[in-house]
């Protein structure tokens, strides 16, 4: 399996919807959550959720520690 297809792997194991990549995306992209919120069109409360979600997938406790493991995912 070449590293690639073991990170695309990793990320289906995890769970991660579309949404949920696109918060990661813009994340690492250094917005807020109040930026982003504005950006899709939902609620700053949409993107918290968002964010708790996605720690909780990735087993993670803040934002750095997330942006860490997308970016060692090969995600951002």
């Amino acid at each position: 399996m070449t590293l690639v297809e073991e990170r695309s792997s990793k990320v289906k194991e995890l769970g991660l919807t579309a949404r949920e990549l696109e918060v990661i995306h813009l994340s690492s992209e250094g917005l807020s959550a109040a930026e982003i919120a504005e950006r899709l069109h939902v609620s700053v409360y949409t993107i918290k959720n968002h964010k708790q979600n996605i720690y909780l997938k990735m087993d993670v406790r803040s934002n750095s520690e997330m942006l860490r493991y997308a970016n060692q995912l090969g995600i951002v």
